[in-house]
């Protein structure tokens, strides 16, 4: 009877480990980049920051934390540097902004968030333009899609926030099933956070969390009434602590939490992610900061298929793609911050 036991007990292990086992994990085909330096001197012009590439003047675009603008642009031809988005509160000026994504090759939104407008600036000329006022400081991502506006943030009545031009539509999406209590929803908000990428070719939606292995492709029906799942990937659910008390958000994640997809950036034919898969009880990581950084960016299409899983030499914090894709651009920490790139 033990014997019999035993053997059923080990059945099911397999079978468990078989389940287990990602679509990451059983694609074997890695490939391992090397990286070069945008720029030969060490003088850093940045901390970190989001980025954007833009290939009417092969530049990119990042979010500055050092100097007194909140964006610069970096010319790859001539190594030029042109600031934009003055720090400050007046005309024009701004205190905290994200980037949010290029709408055509010389115009990008981003979001300020202390007015809660979503804005756009042409790359060229400076010009500023308000695109739409969400009035809502709930919202925390926004990207345009199909000239509706989707957001996450901490939402109790659903995953995604919806707009149409300046009036204010619905809630839409059903947080994911997890370990938390589903009544326990702006916490769940809360704890959903990433990058938001659209394809209007194909009226798709990717979100990917930050804060742990877990993306969602979405396709969007043609008057926006539904929202339809077509890929779901989990490497592993966020471990973390919702607020007992409704007036208090937060999610804080255990120490064993794994941190999820740092970074990602999308074409018309592809999606990048740099993913971490790091826990600080990790063997050598002994920060936050170390987990929140990777060395492994997956490459999927529009309907969720891993197309290629690269590896890079140094730890990245933040990843962009050029036009013809095959060049990465990246912000890399060997320890200090630097503009790297890899040739695929």
């Amino acid at each position: 009877m033990k014997k019999a036991t035993i053997f059923l007990l080990l059945i099911l292990l397999i079978i468990s480990c078989k389940r287990n086992k990602s679509e990451t994990d059983a694609f074997t085909d890695l490939t391992k980049l090397y990286h070069q330096k945008v720029f030969d001197n060490e003088e850093l012009i940045f901390r970190n920051g989001e980025m954007l590439y833009f290939n009417i003047d092969s530049s990119l675009i990042i979010q500055s934390f050092k100097s007194d603008s909140l964006l610069i642009k970096i010319n790859l031809k001539d190594k030029k540097i042109s600031h934009f988005i003055p720090f400050g509160s007046g005309p024009n000026e701004f205190v905290d902004i994200y980037l949010s994504q290029k709408i055509s090759d010389s115009t990008l939104l981003f979001m300020d968030n202390n007015s809660s407008q979503l804005i756009q600036l042409n790359i060229i000329t400076g010009t500023i333009d308000q695109d739409i006022a969400y009035n809502n400081s709930r919202c925390l991502r926004m990207v345009k899609l199909n000239n509706h506006y989707f957001s996450t943030g901490i939402f109790e009545e659903g995953m995604f926030g919806i707009w149409n031009d300046s009036n204010f539509m619905t809630y839409m999406g059903d947080y994911p099933e997890d370990k938390v209590d589903n009544k326990n929803e702006a916490s769940k908000g809360l704890a959903y956070q990433g990058k938001l990428l659209v394809n209007e070719e194909f009226n798709r939606l990717f979100f990917c969390s930050s804060l742990f292995s877990y993306f969602e492709l979405f396709e969007i029906s043609p008057n926006i009434t539904t929202i339809n799942s077509i890929r779901k990937s989990y490497l592993g659910e966020y471990n973390y602590a919702p607020s007992e008390d409704k007036n208090i958000v937060f999610a804080r994640p255990y120490k064993s939490n794994r941190e999820g997809y740092i970074d990602a950036v999308a074409t018309n034919n592809r999606i990048y992610l740099l993913h971490s898969g790091r826990s600080i009880e990790d063997f050598g990581i002994n920060s936050r900061e170390k987990t929140r950084l990777a060395n492994q960016i997956l490459v999927y299409d529009w309907d969720g298929t891993l197309l290629s899983k690269y590896e890079t030499d140094v730890d990245l914090k933040n990843i962009c793609i050029n036009n013809t894709e095959n060049i990465i651009y990246a912000i890399a920490y060997d320890p200090d911050p630097e503009i790297v790139f890899f040739e695929l």
